[in-house]
């Protein structure tokens, strides 16, 4: 499947403009900045393995 990036709006936010990406092309509509307050931030971005994001992605009915 391809998807449809768009640019990171910040420096810190690759994980969020891929999400955003693949929720789109499920017809889910999220902004990165929306996407970025539902995660957990660290130094570097925002983390990839904790409750929080498997969380989010089980709510929009995602397996993680």
């Amino acid at each position: 499947m391809k998807y449809n990036l768009t640019p990171q709006k910040r420096p810190d936010y690759c994980i969020c403009s891929a999400l955003q990406a693949i929720l789109r092309s499920h017809d889910i509509n999220f902004s990165q900045k929306e996407i970025a307050d539902k995660l957990t931030s660290s130094e570097r971005g925002f983390l990839v393995h904790d409750d929080v994001i498997k969380n989010f992605l089980r709510s929009n009915k995602f397996e993680y």
